[in-house]
């Protein structure tokens, strides 16, 4: 039976990063992503790793979204290579059907929690984004919320809208959205994202700017980071991003954020809201 949800995840330069998103992630999925010739071998080997999911190299950033779009299901979620998947998803969970059900519902975000800093007054975790703040007032993210095609589609398809890079997803679909009060999430996140580096200067976001060389470099040598080490900073945190240091498997230290800076502070109260790309 064919998936109802087209689960897209972009990504730039980080297959060490997608690489531990893609090994806990419980959704057929693909990845759309770029590179630069340095970091191309690190995508030929993830291709090799995970045979189920899709890699579609972009020629150009708006046309191949659209087409993946237009080829997948009635729903789409978007993820970005630093996202990480906490805990398993499907379709058949009772929330995608009430988000089916309800028309009300703009998103169902897989990041946010009842519990999270900020949060709204709820009724069955569903909140009216409106009148909410931070991520709670912030529908239209392109990191692990779950639309309706009919609603974005056309926006983005727009001969004017400009889409060259993911976070420009968030900021067309923000100048049109839907008359859909609501927002709806699960009683824990499913996915989180650490915000360690960033591959884009249109947008500058907070992060803790590890090289994305370095974790190449050990990627390739065979390598992985650490999900239980994830797993454990987002049990702390009080918001959908985090400023986390990765760590390693099997003890392996911590990565410097840049030369001669080592990252031993973690920061799980991260107040942008926007996805990290």
């Amino acid at each position: 039976m064919k998936n109802e949800i087209t689960t897209l995840i972009f990504s730039k330069n980080r297959a060490c990063q997608l690489e531990l998103l893609l090994r806990n992630l419980t959704v057929p999925a693909t990845v759309q992503y770029t590179c630069d010739p340095e970091f191309k071998a690190g995508y030929e080997k993830l291709t090799g790793m995970y045979p189920n999911i899709s890699f579609v190299k972009e020629t150009e950033f708006k046309k191949t979204l659209l087409n993946l779009l237009k080829s997948g299901g009635e729903y789409v979620m978007f993820l970005v290579d630093d996202d990480v998947a906490l805990a398993p998803f499907s379709e058949d969970c009772p929330e995608f059907a009430e988000f089916k059900k309800n028309p009300d519902i703009l998103c169902l975000s897989l990041r946010a929690a009842p519990y999270y800093k900020g949060a709204p007054v709820m009724t069955n975790n569903t909140w009216n984004w409106k009148s909410a703040k931070w991520s709670f007032g912030y529908p239209m993210s392109a990191s692990s919320h779950i639309f309706r095609k009919a609603d974005i589609f056309p926006v983005l398809a727009d001969k004017d809208a400009v889409v060259d890079i993911p976070n420009d997803i968030e900021v067309e679909l923000a100048k049109k959205l839907p008359a859909r009060p609501l927002m709806m999430c699960f009683d824990k996140p499913k996915f989180i994202s650490n915000l360690a580096n960033q591959v884009q200067s249109k947008y500058a976001f907070k992060n803790l700017h590890m090289p994305v060389e370095a974790l190449e470099e050990r990627f390739l040598k065979g390598e992985r980071l650490s999900l239980e080490h994830m797993r454990r900073c987002a049990e702390r945190s009080k918001r959908v991003l985090m400023e986390v240091p990765y760590e390693w498997e099997k003890d392996s230290p911590v990565i410097p954020a840049e030369a001669g800076i080592h990252c031993g502070k973690q920061r799980t109260d991260v107040d942008s809201e926007s996805s990290s790309e």
